[in-house]
């Protein structure tokens, strides 16, 4: 079969001839992985250690902080796309890998009690068959030992696609979007704390939407998401 059909890096288009990798070996060294100072809160990179970004500086957030492992860029972009969009859950092994690996030292510090997606709209999930969230929480999740909770939060408004909107327009879109769903979460226990999963994080709003309600509940969120944009 890998020779009828040789696997493709998803960025350039060339065949990959390093088995089990998901791009090739020079699409991969040109993925942005943050280093350095990051933002406190939505760690963004940043000049100095300690910092808040600019767009943290503006803003409250109903999370306590995240983690983010690439900055979104033609590279990235078009590498979520393709798992988003096109179908490819074969590259979840992969990307999963490079999130745990990554923020390793971010969840032993926060401790997190349970992983928690982003939720799709059911219509959104028929369209698509899947939850990108869903499936690197679920990976996450067994890869770390942390409990997975993905039925606890529930997406009961179908919404613009947020890439579409500006800042303001975002929160508008996402008011009363999520809801937690009491029956499911009695069966979890005492959740204090919980982790939020996503792809891309730009303004905060849907993490941010998640954190609310899962506050109402009395626990503290955090996120992580494979890339994050630069905001307003």
């Amino acid at each position: 079969m890998s020779v009828l059909f040789p696997q493709k890096c998803p960025v350039c288009g060339r065949i990959i001839k390093d088995d089990g990798q998901a791009l090739c070996r020079e699409c991969k060294a040109k993925l942005p992985v943050i280093t350095g100072a990051r933002c406190i809160k939505c760690s963004k990179p940043v000049g100095a250690e300690g910092a808040l970004c600019g767009d943290c500086k503006k803003r409250k957030h109903a999370y306590t902080c995240g983690y983010a492992l690439w900055n979104y860029d033609s590279c990235t972009g078009k590498l979520i796309k393709e798992f988003k969009y096109s179908g490819r859950r074969d590259y979840a092994d992969w990307l999963v890998w490079e999130l745990t690996y990554h923020m390793s030292d971010f969840i032993k510090r926060i401790k997190p009690d349970a992983v928690v997606p982003v939720p799709l709209h059911t219509s959104r999930y028929r369209q698509r068959g899947f939850n990108q969230a869903e499936i690197i929480a679920k990976g996450v999740s067994k890869k770390t030992g942390i409990m997975y909770m993905g039925d606890v939060l529930i997406r009961n408004k179908k919404t613009i696609p947020q890439k579409k909107l500006d800042d303001m327009k975002r929160n508008e879109n996402l008011s009363g979007a999520f809801a937690l769903n009491e029956d499911n979460m009695r069966k979890y226990g005492n959740v204090r704390t919980a982790l939020i999963i996503d792809d891309i994080y730009t303004t905060g709003s849907t993490v941010d939407a998640c954190a609310r309600v899962l506050k109402s509940r009395g626990i503290e969120s955090f996120f992580a998401v494979l890339c994050i944009g630069q905001g307003f």
